[in-house]
């Protein structure tokens, strides 16, 4: 049996793909988690640059099987959603979603062709790195406010991602990484992982997500059940957990934390909960002292049967418990939370699903309207438009898989499911070592999150994961079956990744232009606004946002007939969305402005601008 990641060396060398894969997170994570265009755009090139060097500078390029399948899926997952602009109710929007999965290509192969065998721990260290990195970063500034000025008066903690939930998450990969890593035998590591869970468990706690919670408990009892030395596990788990416990509740105790005061209170509770934070760190670093004592003079040795049963049993209780509780839970779960009160503490324990019972059920309908191939690639925004019970907007279903499904069919579901759990099957025939127990409960915790939110959509975030899935791919190689690159391969992988860099390239520049056009727009450079809008529209023919961006600045201007024919571009290349119509409508009068909002409202029923324009 082969082992993954053997950590008995003393060191974790920094190698060129935990470098690549440290610097990404890094970068991603301080530009809003990646989430908006322009960061996808130079991301990708540097993530398809090192690609470039991974099969130029390589004397034996030989990729397990697993490996290859995985780098397939994510290739074919990708082009899928860039090919369904061709039947796309928004071929605009699929073409955008080729982009932003072209990062998520070029950083697997990256790892890939970068990484070896012996590069596990550096890409699980890395993964750690970066997320423990932003995330201590978001909590300094609450530690001490005084020497920030981000996120001033939002109650959740959010800074650098801009999401709460997907800080959250990060927070709990980096978490479990860590407490994988408090386990080591290597002292030095093992007492310095312990030091920061606390740290860590309090920054999940201050961006008051509760996914992220449930995520972090799953990925604990993963981490336990697939660790080398159980009981070591366990007793490490409870007693960090019970530590972080300590944290929790202190910052629970301050609502200067987490409430609108002034900066003075805010900063007096921030210093006390940094000194408090500090004492704990100093008493985590006890645990793992006492769970290799206790692990040593305890091992419990259950009869195999003994320990089937209580499984069975505990598996009967479940399901015993979630009949019992099934209605009243999804009843539970279908009530909006309570916008009332002010302390946070309260919506921990809702459990509300914010509205996600609407994404899904939105979201199905795509489905059972388009079962074969899906509505395109990120096109459920236009159906929440068009069935939104309320005047919320929403871009994404808030589950991975479900909208998938929607968007990109049964295809689409099945080359994500394969890029998934490929990295899972690596452990069927191996031995996990303290770093690959971290490595499959960090991965594990994101593919539950997945479920219930949009972490596919912020790269800072599903960049760990995919390093983590990457450590476990690169240790497939030991003991089995590999395709070596050969001379003609390589050359035919560098035409991919250099065309791949030219569409990166031609994205990039045509959302730097169109940011460039809205930045001037702002400042009533109107000239200036029209001539970067044709800009980025001749980088991106296809797109919609351009003709819109120029409409806007030509309206803007004064000249409302060139502003009318802006808009009706901007309808040919996206019939289906109803911004162009409504824009059109604002440029329009008589019966040419009745007739386009009223299909901007046929597109967006209960669209509160809309509703103000027909009240005028």
């Amino acid at each position: 049996m082969q082992r993954l990641f053997r950590d008995s060396v003393g060191t974790v060398p920094v190698t060129a793909a935990s470098a690549v894969a440290a610097i990404a997170i890094a970068a991603t994570g301080y530009a809003s988690g990646g989430y908006f265009p322009p960061v996808w755009g130079w991301c990708a090139l540097a993530l398809l640059l090192a690609t470039a060097a991974g099969l130029i500078r390589r004397e034996r390029l030989d990729l397990s099987r697993l490996e290859t399948v995985a780098l397939g899926a994510v290739t074919a997952l990708v082009s899928w959603a860039a090919l369904s602009a061709t039947w796309s109710a928004s071929p605009s929007r699929s073409v955008m979603e080729g982009q932003r999965g072209l990062v998520y290509v070029a950083a697997i192969s990256a790892f890939l062709l970068l990484g070896g065998p012996r590069d596990g721990v550096a890409l699980v260290v890395a993964a750690f790195a970066a997320s423990a990195g932003l995330s201590l970063a978001a909590l300094s500034t609450r530690l001490f406010p005084g020497l920030f000025t981000v996120d001033a008066g939002i109650p959740r903690l959010s800074w650098p991602i801009g999401y709460w939930n997907a800080l959250g998450l990060l927070s709990a990969m980096a978490t479990l990484i860590a407490a994988a890593a408090a386990t080591s035998r290597q002292r030095r590591y093992a007492l310095t992982a312990a030091a920061t869970v606390p740290l860590l468990v309090a920054t999940v706690y201050l961006t008051f997500s509760r996914g992220s919670w449930v995520a972090l408990a799953i990925g604990a009892a993963i981490l336990v059940s697939v660790h080398p030395a159980r009981v070591r596990a366990a007793v490490t788990v409870l007693g960090l957990a019970g530590v972080s416990a300590l944290a929790v509740w202190i910052a629970s105790r301050m609502p200067a934390l987490w409430q609108p005061v002034s900066s003075g209170d805010a900063a007096r509770a921030g210093h006390r909960f940094a000194a408090g934070l500090a004492l704990l760190a100093l008493a985590g670093m006890f645990i793992p002292l006492a769970a290799a004592r206790l692990s040593v003079e305890w091992r419990p040795r259950l009869p195999r049967r003994a320990f089937v049963v209580a499984t069975v049993a505990a598996g009967i209780g479940a399901a015993v418990l979630a009949v019992a509780f099934a209605d009243r839970a999804y009843e539970s779960f279908r009530a909006p939370a309570a916008t009332t009160g002010t302390d946070l503490n309260d919506r921990l324990f809702s459990a509300s699903g914010q509205a996600r019972a609407d994404y899904w059920r939105v979201a199905w309908h795509d489905v059972e309207e388009h079962p074969l191939l899906g509505s395109g690639g990120g096109t459920f925004e236009l159906r929440w438009d068009l069935e939104r019970p309320n005047t919320f907007g929403a871009r994404d279903a808030h589950n991975l898989y479900l909208e998938t499904l929607a968007e990109l069919g049964p295809i689409g579901l099945l080359l994500l499911g394969v890029m998934l759990v490929t990295p899972l099957a690596t452990t069927i025939r191996a031995d996990l070592s303290v770093a690959g127990s971290g490595a499959i409960a960090a991965y594990a915790a994101y593919i539950v999150h997945a479920a219930i939110d949009w972490d596919w959509e912020i790269p800072a975030v599903t960049l760990p994961a995919l390093t983590c899935g990457a450590a476990l791919l690169v240790t497939s190689r030991d003991g089995g079956s590999r395709y070596r690159l050969g001379p003609t391969l390589r050359a035919a992988a560098l035409v991919v990744v250099t065309i791949a860099a030219a569409a990166a390239t031609v994205g990039y520049l045509s959302v730097e232009a169109l940011k460039t056009s809205r930045e001037a727009l702002a400042r009533r450079d109107y000239p200036t606004a029209v001539r970067y809008a044709k800009r980025a529209a001749r980088f991106a023919p296809w797109a919609s946002d351009p003709w819109l961006a120029q409409g806007e600045a030509e309206l803007a201007a004064g000249d409302r007939q060139a502003a009318r024919a802006s808009f009706r571009r901007a309808i040919g290349k996206d019939r289906q969305d109803w911004l162009p119509w409504f824009r059109l409508a604002s440029a329009s009068t008589g019966s040419a402005r009745a007739g386009a909002l009223e299909q901007a409202v046929r597109r967006n029923p209960h669209s509160p601008e809309a509703a103000q324009l027909l009240a005028h």
